[in-house]
């Protein structure tokens, strides 16, 4: 359970972001940035990832996941244990850029569902419909994941890794999954 914890508050404040992008959409907010960021080209005659890919959405989501966790920061026990002894611009720069990543992440999916012909918003059909439903669940996360383990030299991103532990109960073996403290991303310094 304080896994599933530790994991929800590093990515609640991703979700203040998305908010921020529905509001922004809903309202008009950052209008001229509601440009498309393939710009209309095409490849194969399709769109590279279509109209509703927009630098304003990754703008929004940026500037919503900075808020997010700055928010956060107001609730120290709310906020995960190493984000907590970063300073405020650190903080918002991290996070800035992990919603950012979050959103960049979503282009291959746009870029595959458009090449194939599927809609913005459609599902696929067939043996796709299943392996777009996971890549639409898993990219906006991994992307913000990777942004993590990019920045990897910060004690902030090997912080965030995540291994797999291996338990004995009653049913057998089974595969849990907590964050690592002493994960190390990069080179190691050999001091």
């Amino acid at each position: 359970m304080r896994e599933l914890a530790f994991v929800a508050s590093l990515f609640e404040p991703l979700f203040v972001g998305l908010i921020f992008h529905g509001l922004c959409i809903k309202f008009g907010w950052l209008r001229a940035l509601a440009v498309p960021i393939d710009r209309r080209v095409l490849f194969r005659n399709r769109p590279l990832f279509g109209a509703n890919k927009t630098y304003r959405g990754v703008l929004a989501v940026a500037l919503g996941s900075a808020a997010g966790y700055s928010f956060q920061s107001l609730a120290p026990k709310l906020q995960p244990p190493v984000l907590r002894a970063l300073p405020l611009f650190a903080l918002v720069s991290i996070s800035f850029t992990l919603g950012a990543a979050a959103m960049l992440s979503e282009l291959l999916n746009s870029f595959l569902k458009r090449q194939l012909e599927i809609a913005p918003g459609a599902a696929a059909g067939g043996v796709g419909r299943l392996f777009f439903y996971v890549f639409d669940q898993v990219d906006f996360p991994a992307g913000g994941l990777a942004d993590c383990m990019a920045v990897g030299r910060s004690h902030t991103a090997s912080s965030l890794v995540v291994t797999p532990v291996r338990v004995r109960g009653a049913s057998g073996d089974q595969r849990l999954w907590r964050p690592s403290r002493h994960a190390r991303i990069g080179p190691v310094n050999s001091r």
